[in-house]
């Protein structure tokens, strides 16, 4: 009967001391048991969720219910005690301090779950000092470590791991193991945040601990989740793997899909990093999918961020570039600034790599850099600067490679990481030039018959080996070497062994970003100039009656007079290599002046301006130009065609935060970004009249002052201009200043258009289908005699650029129909557009320097529909492109050839379209 009476008691809800109540309760949230909590409580709160009338002293026992149905995961009755709390808190009475400070708990956990971090701050420090201070241990332990979350959310580091160290000592005093492991893991992730990563490791280790001995078997495997990502960081590749195994098993156990399938994404991860990318696929494919059924953006984020990644490293791109395309849209849902979309940047900007853009892929770092720096993620910003450095290898600037690679390396080794910055000390290794020790006998003849090679322009002769490396200094193989490049030791290497010195050469060996397949081809360019010069000044002294190849050299010394070597005559093989790795290969008698008189003036100062028709290869000379001088600074494009007049000066120049509308940061201007370096203004001939005068100022005095600004400074740049334009003509018809065009005319350099050097078109066809990545057999079979005839018929209105598309189709058309399908539809489309001449036999083929055509025909517009359908054409499908032919703006074109798609007579295709 007194069991019954009991049970009776019970479910009425009646307890004659709530307070006994709650501390019993908090005796078992204390140590961790959270199921004996709730089955505690929630027997006695039964009548009291459906109640109208508010008990302002069952408050605290609501709290502490929240408390143990968030940690179970009841949302359901987590859902019913929230509201039974609001009904309560809406009646009269006072409450006491340790129910106030766990009802600002509550109600401040509902506002960080909504997304308004600010509003909770606002609840939490309501509640007066001197109350928190009456409140439990236990209370402001809880208190504490919900501030430091909202401090990491806003991004205050330093105030999150303020409050969770006062977390920490309030648990310890509690007894509370529980919340010990929340503390430190709440101090672990602040400090992975800032890049102390073995304190981190350090901290989710003591956490773990904590975990264990408080029985929370699914905050322990969570825990073992965050430290093996922090040794991934790290490069501790192996001990990551057996982390995030523990992990995975553990939360499989406890039926923790979101932990198990962070576990997953983990060992995928690592899998990429140690370069088993097939396990990597296996991996990350099926945590993608489960992901999405789900329903978790955030891990499907990171899955297709893995992905893109992996593919990358597996040279699948197209793979890359869809994954990479489905994280953005779910990054920029989420948090545009948050550190998903920061690691896709990065991504994206070795996406640029792959696909030989290294312009795009240098912008492209720069933001990720930047956004490193703004939320203060230093391992992603190493990485950054990584790809940033590879990305200026491919333009062939090294001194800026350089700096970006010894950034990398001072933030990797402030984070005690072990892989990436034995990645990037490769890289500088790589970069240095072993010195070459003077031989005491300046002409004796070092080597076993070697080539000769000249000394500066007439100093003596010395022998080189048949590569072009010098016999006295350090061997190509030992300089390629593992030791050499990871600088270790034959102890290091000996502990090293196995899975870390594998995966370490995976990354050296890496084709897309390794150091050592850069460094070979490098070498081999070095080699080839080397010996082929060599070869020539022997050839020459030989035929002048000069000191033959075998013959031992006398030194000047030794006879009293020098033997200079007389310069040769220009020929292909006499040009910077620095050409051919940007592309411009030539044959042309023409082209070839031009290219070694750009190379003899690089070194000044002195303005250039290039000329010639679109497609030609003006912007690569200009590279060109600026990696020969030597400056340090960067070379800084303008696109003077796409300026707009009301924001071109401070595009140029700067402005000041306030100096005009929309101006709300201070922006350096694009001269100030290539002080020390080359400033490329692009299309010259397209710069407003109003504009012009004031890069006319600038050239006269050097001096740059944003708007905004009232002191001006001194800038040193070097200018280097090109157009497709005829520039004179634009001066003698008042369209350009004719005191601007001789400032930029320091040095004239003509590039001819393919027509007229038709002798390059089968080094242009070989180049261009090795940057495709096609076969050497499918290129011989394809372009034969046959085909390069027909090519040379035609009259390339694109030049160098309409042939690269032409091959790039042909690649295409090779993979998927073979090459005897590729010749025949190439020679099909040769005789459909080939022509033998520019003359009378192309009517419709607009010259790029001639006057705007005249409109005639019946459209409205006044113009020939087939002359624009031949115009677009012509430009490759590009509508500015076919405006700048027809000698339109860009306007006016889009308006003529809509009405063309309109009325049904053409097709538009863009790019992109």
């Amino acid at each position: 009967m007194r069991k019954d009476g009991f049970r009776e008691r019970v479910s009425k809800g009646e307890v004659r001391d709530w307070g006994a109540l709650a501390e019993r309760a908090k005796v078992y949230l204390i140590a961790g048991a959270w199921q004996s909590a709730h089955d505690l409580l929630w027997p006695y709160l039964i009548p009291h969720l459906m109640s109208r009338c508010g008990l302002v002293h069952i408050i605290e026992c609501l709290c502490l219910q929240m408390a143990a149905c968030s940690k179970l995961g009841h949302s359901e009755h987590l859902a019913k005690v929230r509201e039974a709390l609001d009904r309560s808190l809406s009646g009269d009475g006072a409450l006491s301090a340790e129910a106030s400070v766990l009802v600002a708990h509550c109600l401040a956990q509902k506002d960080m779950d909504n997304g308004r971090s600010v509003a909770a701050r606002e609840r939490i420090e309501r509640v007066p000092k001197e109350t928190v201070m009456q409140a439990s241990s236990w209370a402001r332990a809880r208190r504490a470590l919900l501030l430091g979350r909202i401090d990491f959310a806003v991004g205050d580091l330093d105030a999150a791991e303020r409050h969770s160290l006062d977390a920490s000592y309030l648990a310890a005093a509690a007894n509370s193991e529980g919340l010990q492991g929340d503390a430190l893991s709440g101090l672990a992730i602040v400090a992975q945040f800032k890049g102390a990563l073995v304190e981190a490791s350090a901290l989710y280790a003591k956490a773990a601990t904590h975990y264990w001995q408080a029985g929370n078997l699914a905050g322990h495997a969570t825990v073992l989740l965050n430290r093996a990502s922090v040794l991934g960081q790290m490069g501790l590749l192996s001990e990551a793997v057996r982390l995030f195994s523990e992990s995975l098993d553990a939360a499989t156990s406890l039926n923790r899909q979101a932990t198990a399938l962070r576990a997953r994404l983990g060992l995928g991860w690592v899998s990429a990093r140690r370069g088993d990318l097939k396990a990597a696929r296996a991996w990350l494919l099926p945590a993608w999918r489960d992901a999405r059924r789900l329903r978790v953006p955030r891990e499907e984020g990171l899955a297709l961020e893995y992905l893109s990644e992996m593919h990358l490293l597996a040279g699948a791109p197209e793979k890359a570039r869809v994954a990479l395309r489905l994280g953005k849209r779910l990054a920029e849902r989420l948090a545009p600034e948050g550190d998903l979309a920061l690691e896709l940047r990065i991504r994206e900007a070795m996406l640029s790599l792959a696909d030989d853009r290294p312009r795009k892929a240098i912008s492209q770092a720069r933001e990720a850099i930047e956004h490193a720096k703004r939320v203060g993620m230093p391992w992603e910003h190493a990485q950054a600067c990584r790809v940033l450095g590879i990305a200026y290898l491919r333009i062939s600037r090294k001194p800026e490679a350089v700096t970006t690679f010894r950034t990398a390396q001072r933030l990797l080794e402030g984070m005690d990481e072990q892989l990436e910055r034995r990645i990037v000390q490769a890289w500088l290794k790589a970069l240095e030039r072993p010195r070459r020790p003077r031989s005491r006998r300046t002409g004796e003849a070092r080597g076993h018959g070697g080539a000769l090679e000249a000394r500066g322009h007439g100093g003596a002769l010395r022998s080189t080996d048949p590569e072009g490396v010098h016999s006295d200094s350090m061997s190509s193989d030992r300089f390629l070497s593992d030791e050499f490049l990871i600088g270790l030791g034959d102890a290091d290497v000996r502990k090293q062994r196995g899975t870390a010195l594998s995966t370490l050469r995976f990354w050296l060996n890496h084709p897309l970003l390794g150091p050592r397949p850069w460094l070979q081809r490098k070498r081999k360019r070095d080699a080839r100039s080397s010996s082929g010069a060599a070869s020539r000044c022997a050839a020459l002294a030989q035929s002048e009656g000069g000191v033959s190849p075998e013959a031992p050299v006398e030194s000047e010394a030794a006879s009293g007079v020098a033997a200079p070597c007389p310069p040769p005559s220009r020929s292909r093989s006499d040009v910077h290599p620095i050409w051919a790795e940007l592309g411009l290969v030539t044959r042309s008698p023409a082209v070839l002046r031009t290219l070694d008189d750009a190379a003899t003036y690089a070194p000044g100062m002195i303005p250039v301006l290039i000329l010639g028709e679109t497609g030609t290869g003006k912007d690569l000379l200009a590279q060109g130009i600026h990696a020969l001088s030597g400056r340090a600074g960067c070379l800084v494009p303008v696109n003077c065609a796409a300026a707009r007049k009301d924001l071109f000066v401070a595009e140029l120049f700067g402005a000041r935060r306030g100096a005009y509308t929309g101006a709300i940061e201070h922006r350096r201007g694009l001269i100030e970004e290539a002080e020390g370096g080359t400033l490329f203004f692009d299309e010259i001939a397209d710069l407003e009249p109003e504009a012009q005068g004031f890069i006319l100022r600038f050239l006269d005095t050097g001096e740059v002052r944003p708007l905004g600004e009232t002191k001006s400074r001194c800038v040193e740049v070097r200018t280097v201009a090109a157009t497709c334009r005829d520039l004179a003509r634009h001066v003698k018809a008042g369209m350009f200043r004719a005191d601007l065009y001789g400032r930029l005319a320091g040095l004239v350099l003509q590039i001819p258009p393919l027509r007229e050097r038709r002798e390059d078109i089968e080094l242009l066809t070989a180049l261009l289908w090795q940057r495709e990545e096609g076969s050497l057999a499918g290129h011989q079979e394809i372009f034969n005699v046959q085909v390069h005839e027909k090519l040379k018929q035609r009259f390339w209105a694109g030049n160098v650029r309409e042939l690269k598309h032409v091959v790039s189709r042909a690649v295409l058309f090779s993979r998927n129909r073979g090459p005897r399908a590729a010749r025949a539809g190439l020679l099909q489309d040769e005789e459909r557009h080939g022509v033998p001449d520019a003359g009378p036999a192309c009517p419709r083929a607009v010259s790029v320097d001639r006057k705007p055509l005249k409109p005639r025909g019946r459209l409205k517009t006044d113009w020939d529909p087939d002359l624009l359908r031949d115009a677009l054409e012509t430009a490759g499908g590009y509508i500015p492109e076919a405006a700048r032919l027809l000698g339109l703006s860009r306007s006016h074109a889009y308006r003529l050839y809509g009405d063309l798609k309109s009325r049904g007579q053409h097709r538009i295709t863009e790019a992109g379209e």
